[in-house]
């Protein structure tokens, strides 16, 4: 079953027919903020009103303001260990409460500046190979050392706003600046940079052949590129122009 979130509501494909799901279904908004299958087969389903857990068919409100750092649920990550980190951000309320959750063994906890975070905005939440674990936020990355995070320092320019990141084995850690068309590689002790101020980067995922795939926004188009060691090349594998913007 194929499962997509919308502003509307949730949507599953089986392969034959779309259904849609929202708050009658028990949903506490129809804003789908993110959708993430764990490795315990369970469907988690973040909203702007709290996240939950999506089975037989009704939606299970699991977490709300309560133990999350804010309700909007922006991004649903899981570790090797089976611990769930839940970025929350302030949008589309700027009013409402920020940061990351991590959720491990039953026991909910709250990260936020108080705990070192650059910002309370959290988009995304990474977990590295070698066990790091960073904040993806609106300011700066972030890396957990114990009980505190320490912002990330990277060179040329001001600080990123990241969104995604990926790593390849040898490669390294691929590190991008959504809003200043930059894209940093991080590995063996050297950051090095690659500047395509052109580009806007909208996401990056990394491949089972090495490569590092972004999805980037050129004026009103969407494109995807690979990741070169000297710049970034269109992917010939897929359409260049995409007909909508790549979210």
């Amino acid at each position: 079953v194929l499962w997509v979130g919308a502003s509307d509501g949730l949507r599953s494909y089986d392969g034959y027919r779309w259904k849609r799901y929202g708050v009658a279904d028990g949903l506490p908004s129809s804003f789908i903020r993110s959708v993430f299958p764990s490795r315990s087969g369970a469907l988690w389903v973040g909203t702007d009103r709290g996240a939950g857990i999506w089975r037989d068919n009704r939606f299970e409100l699991v977490a709300t303001a309560t133990n999350l750092a804010g309700p909007s649920v922006r991004r649903i990550r899981e570790e090797p260990d089976g611990t769930l980190w839940f970025a929350s951000d302030s949008w589309p309320d700027a009013t409402v409460a920020a940061g990351l959750t991590s959720l491990k063994d039953g026991v909910w906890r709250k990260w936020t500046t108080a705990d070192g975070l650059p910002v309370n905005h959290q988009l995304s939440f990474f977990r590295d190979s070698a066990g790091n674990r960073y904040s993806l936020n609106a300011e700066r990355p972030a890396v957990r050392h114990g009980d505190r995070w320490i912002p990330l320092t990277l060179p040329d320019g001001p600080n990123p706003k990241v969104w995604e990141m990926a790593e390849v084995p040898g490669r390294g850690l691929f590190v991008v600046d959504s809003d200043g068309g930059r894209v940093f590689i991080i590995g063996q002790g050297v950051t090095n940079t690659i500047p395509i101020n052109r580009y806007s980067f909208q996401s990056v995922l990394a491949t089972s052949k090495g490569e590092v795939v972004l999805a980037v926004r050129e004026s009103m188009n969407s494109r995807l590129v690979t990741v070169e060691t000297n710049g970034l090349r269109p992917l010939s594998v897929t359409p260049q122009i995409l007909d909508n913007p790549v979210e």
